[in-house]
């Protein structure tokens, strides 16, 4: 069962990388600056992803604190395709996203720091 889980979980981190090659088809339409920020972005976005595959992968984090993150991550998404909805990302909507996943992302290692030594994590 545990395995068909993180299967299931790898397989939506998989799929959110989908979300990603849409804002490069997207980026034609955008300001230099722009593209920038949303190469930073995809850069933190696959960060992310892979951190709670590998998480999964070797353990360090439970099936269900991984279903937390992907949800949190995909709540992100989904504010990042509405910021992106008119083909531009202002300033306050680039701080937001970058902070999001930035946050995200530590959280990540913490709970699998947290995980791998007993500890409780951060819940």
């Amino acid at each position: 069962m545990k395995k068909t889980l993180i299967l299931f979980a790898l397989y939506v981190v998989a799929s959110l990388g989908v979300s990603a090659q849409s804002m490069n088809a997207r980026s034609n339409r955008t300001l230099p600056s722009d593209r920038q920020a949303i190469a930073q972005i995809q850069q933190l976005d696959q960060e992310v992803r892979t951190k709670i595959a590998r998480g999964l992968d070797r353990e360090m984090i439970s099936t269900t604190e991984a279903m937390r993150m992907l949800n949190e991550y995909q709540r992100i998404q989904q504010r990042e395709r509405q910021y992106l909805a008119n083909g531009r990302l202002n300033n306050r909507e680039t701080r937001d996203l970058m902070y999001d996943l930035e946050t995200l992302s530590r959280r990540i290692t913490v709970d699998s720091y947290d995980d791998r030594s007993g500890r409780v994590g951060r819940r």
